[in-house]
Parts: structure tokens; C-alpha cells; sequence
């Protein structure tokens, strides 16, 4: 992953990619 953020965030965007 290029963007490091919270583990929540990160899942809710690879869920929207």
C-alpha cells in the first residue's frame, strides 16, 4: 500500500477500490 492510515481506513478504501 502507498498510503499508511489507520487499519480501518485502509480495509474501507480497499473495500471501495
Amino acid at each position: 500500500k502507498r498510503f499508511i492510515k489507520p487499519s480501518k481506513i485502509t480495509r474501507e478504501m480497499e473495500m471501495d477500490k
